[in-house]
């Protein structure tokens, strides 16, 4: 008598496949995201990095960082430079003193409604400190600085 060869998978076999294949994408998606997150702050950090190339330009051409007591217009606004904006890219308020031209804080908020909505500004400074997930402030500590619309 011939033994019947069995081909294929048992339901049990199939259904730990599928238990297996979930736990790996349980923590891989967040890992993912988190990934995502972060590199679209370090582009608006490279963003950011351009502008302050454009400020140490200023800075050489007219022996100060500021046009009397405005910003001079920066060349990059919006991060990243194409595709959907996500960050707004400026000046930190209260970044100029009077009598203080040698200072300055750009600052990358990120736009209501976006992807990095909840993710803190990214700051930059004449020091070339850059932070990211920052506060208002430009510092690590607190809240995160909100979006802007």
């Amino acid at each position: 008598m011939k033994a019947k060869i069995k081909l294929g998978f048992t339901l049990i076999e199939l259904m730990i496949v599928v238990a297996m294949i979930a736990v790996l994408a349980a923590v891989a998606i967040p890992s993912y995201q988190n990934y995502i997150q972060k590199s679209y702050a370090k582009a608006a950090a490279a963003t950011i990095h351009k502008n302050a190339q454009f400020m140490e330009k200023w800075y050489s051409i007219n022996g100060k960082y500021t046009t009397g007591s405005a910003w001079p217009a920066l060349p990059y606004t919006l991060s990243p430079e194409s595709g959907s904006a996500l960050y707004r890219i400026g000046f930190t308020s209260g970044a100029y003193s009077a009598g203080n031209d040698n200072k300055y804080i750009l600052i990358a908020t990120p736009i209501c409604g976006t992807a990095v909505a909840n993710n803190g500004c990214v700051c930059f400074d004449q020091d070339a400190n850059t932070v990211l997930g920052a506060n208002a402030n430009c510092t690590n500590g607190g809240p995160l600085c909100s979006c802007t619309n």
